[in-house]
This record gives C-alpha cells, structure tokens and sequence, in this order.
C-alpha cells in the first residue's frame, strides 16, 4: 500500500508535469509552434494553481537569469553558423582520408558532427549517407552510431542541457566536460565492444 508521503510524492508529480505533457500533445497533436504552445501551458498553470501577482512577479525574476540566457544565445549562433557553412557536410570527405576501418570512420563523423550540430542534424544527414553506403549494416552499426552520437551529444556546448547544468551548479563549463570525459570514454569502449558482439552473435 502507498504511505501517505509517496501519494503526496505522485500528486506533486502529477501536478508538476501536467504543463509540460501538455504542451507535448499540444504540439505532437496540433502542429502548434513551440512559443504558443508554451504561452498556453503556462496560462492554464497559472490560472490553476491561483498564484498571487508576487508571487508571478518573483517567478518571472527566477527565470529570467540574464548570464544563462545570453550563453544559450551565442551558442545557438554558433551552432547556426557552423550548420550554414557546410561543416557537418565536409566531415566524411575528411574522415574517409584516414586509415581506418568504415564502421571507424562512420562512427567518428557521427561523434564530431553532433559535437558540431547537435544530434537531430545528425540523424537526418548521417543515417541516409551511412545506409545508402552499407545498405547491409543493420542494427549493430546503427547502435553504435547513434550511441557515439549520444556521447557527441552529451560533450558539445551545443548542447543546450549543458550550460544550463553549469549555471546551475556554478561549476566551469570545461570543468563539467573534464569530469564527464572518463565515463564517457568508458562508454564509447563499451559501445565498440558491443558492436563486435552483435556482429559475432547475428
């Protein structure tokens, strides 16, 4: 049976997430753009949950952290430049140089493109080029790649999860990377190691 805190626990959950569920369906279902379905979840929160005009009025000074905002700013700047001019396109002419086996190079293009461009790029350029060249490669290069991407994905400052961990916890950006850099590796290792298992064993 349920004690009372782990029910108060679920109510508070309940009650949390409800906006942001809601503003999944809101897009997922109706194509709405992202800002309005937004501005509609937090309507609906806050004429629900009956909040005071100071209350609102300290919320919005919480959220409004100037140094975060003007980070993810120039990171996505930077990301839009880099996807403008191309340099996720010129990573497999580079990388095909390389003596190195394919799966190698595939996996590389996939760790330095989203390093560059972020995961969702990735998946829209790479997955084509990768299954057009190995059309036989199925599953165990798909999972490598898109867990090198995750790696990729979990080191870029593209990333936009990583600033805001760092404003968070007040820790240096580069000192966030450096401790996340072993497990990481250890991770891309298992990965390799992996992929070797499910070729043997298909």
């Amino acid at each position: 049976r349920l004690t009372q805190s782990k029910r108060d626990s679920i109510s508070g959950l309940l009650k949390g997430s409800w906006p942001i569920l809601l503003m999944i369906f809101l897009i997922m279902s109706f194509n709405l753009p992202v800002y309005l379905a937004s501005a509609i979840s937090i309507g609906l929160f806050i004429f629900t949950g009956k909040f005071k005009l100071y209350e609102l009025s300290s919320f919005l000074r919480a959220a409004f952290e100037h140094r975060l905002l003007v980070s993810i700013f120039f990171i996505m700047l930077f990301k839009d430049i880099l996807s403008t001019t191309g340099v996720v396109e010129t990573l497999p002419d580079v990388l095909s140089t390389l003596p190195l086996p394919t799966f190698i190079i595939y996996s590389l293009i996939f760790f330095f493109g989203t390093l560059v461009s972020g995961i969702q790029a990735m998946v829209v350029i790479g997955i084509p080029l990768v299954f057009l060249s190995l059309p036989t490669a199925g599953l165990p290069l798909f999972i490598l790649l898109m867990g090198m991407g995750y790696i990729g994905n979990m080191l870029t400052p593209t990333h936009v999860c990583l600033p805001i961990i760092s404003e968070y916890y007040q820790i240096d950006f580069s000192q966030l990377i450096k401790q996340s850099l072993p497990i990481f590796s250890l991770l891309g290792l298992f990965l390799f190691g992996y992929y070797g298992l499910l070729l043997i064993f298909s």
